[in-house]
């Protein structure tokens, strides 16, 4: 273990896995991060766009010289004021958004590129590699080359050249995103069961928080260059520290005063809850799913409805997303059939409604 590294140990703050201080300074941008992150779990880093995601990324992977601070893997220190391990000397697989396979090489010979050029003999690679192809199902892929894949294939390809060094450290940069929708959602679920095999540390960047709740066990959320709230998924999800935070993770957040079952809204309004033990300041999510739209007023059994005029509207996908102007103002996810059977557009005025136990609520001091 390196010098830095029993510092860390002794001061108690080393484990098994990442220890990231960074700081990268730029023009108009400062990325300024503290993270922790133990092996054997995967850590989604979700922001905006210019939040410092893959500037992250970069540090870790020894791609940004000019970055200050501390990297510590596993006790081997690869940043330090003192030291710099170079790119091509540290532990890391790396998957980019458009893959980056070297398009004159076969798939055989892109996979096994990374332990030949650590010194593997060419027969230990083509034996390694060829156990590989077969994790992966595209054993009968070998001898293709990239132009000959398509983007699910290119994707596995991609995954098991990244994976076939046993790296320390594995780098997902946005892995899925030039994927169709369909795809998407079965090479999202082939590559979780590969990442929970992965006894390293996986760091994830991605956009879409739905792939960061598939694929996670923990959440970083980035803006502006600085942690905004670090936690496991189910940590972030429920008690979202911002109101930024919430909406990133597709959740409605509202706060106000807790008495009895009830929420008193600091927007105004109030909202029927199931946490009747909780009292003063609270915060409390709704999904945008869970929350009903009515042209009248509701005959539900729902115990929470309130008027709100449409604002906007979104098509995502297989949804409409309502901009509702309401207390409390909300955004709602219904179907395109449900917009057509209500008539909804724009400016109207429609009826809400949520169940009780459809509202999380927590202490406003929480902390995910």
């Amino acid at each position: 273990m390196s010098a830095q590294g029993q510092e860390l140990q002794r001061q108690g703050l080393e484990r098994p896995g990442l220890q990231l201080q960074a700081q990268v300074a730029r023009s108009d941008f400062v990325l300024d991060v503290h993270i922790a992150q133990p092996r054997g779990r995967v850590l989604a880093i979700v922001g905006p766009n210019g939040s410092g995601k893959s500037s992250l990324l970069q540090v870790v992977a020894g791609l940004v010289s000019s970055a200050q601070g501390i990297v510590v893997v596993d006790g081997d220190t690869w940043m330090n004021e003192d030291t710099f391990t170079s790119a091509e000397k540290r532990s890391v697989g790396m998957v980019f958004q458009d893959y980056l396979l070297f398009p004159h090489l076969s798939v055989q010979e892109n996979i096994s590129f990374g332990l030949r050029s650590r010194g593997s003999s060419r027969a230990h690679a083509r034996a390694t590699t060829a156990d590989w192809l077969g994790r992966f199902g595209i054993a009968h892929l070998a001898e293709r080359k990239p132009r000959q894949l398509s983007g699910g294939q290119s994707q596995r390809v991609a995954l098991a050249r990244a994976l076939v060094t046993q790296p320390a450290v594995l780098l997902l940069d946005e892995p899925l995103a030039a994927l169709d929708a369909q795809t998407r959602v079965s090479v999202r679920a082939e590559m979780r069961s590969h990442l929970s095999q992965f006894c390293g540390v996986t760091l994830l960047v991605t956009h879409d928080p739905i792939e960061a709740m598939v694929l996670a066990d923990d959440i970083c959320v980035l803006d502006q260059g600085s942690v905004v709230q670090c936690g496991t998924v189910a940590d972030v999800t429920r008690h979202p520290a911002t109101e930024y935070v919430a909406k990133l993770m597709g959740l409605n957040l509202v706060s106000g005063i807790a008495t009895a079952g009830t929420v008193a809204l600091d927007s105004g309004g109030q909202l029927v809850t199931t946490n009747s033990d909780l009292t003063g300041a609270v915060l409390a999510t709704l999904r945008p799913s869970a929350i009903a739209v009515h042209r009248q007023p509701p005959q539900s059994s729902a115990r929470n409805a309130w008027e709100g005029v449409i604002r906007d509207m979104e098509h995502l996908g297989d949804r409409v997303r309502l901009d509702m102007e309401a207390r409390p103002s909300v955004v709602v996810d219904v179907t395109s059939q449900s917009v057509v059977e209500l008539g909804l557009q724009p400016g109207q005025q429609v009826w809400l409604s949520v169940k009780a136990t459809e509202i999380d609520v927590f202490k406003a001091h929480d902390e995910a």
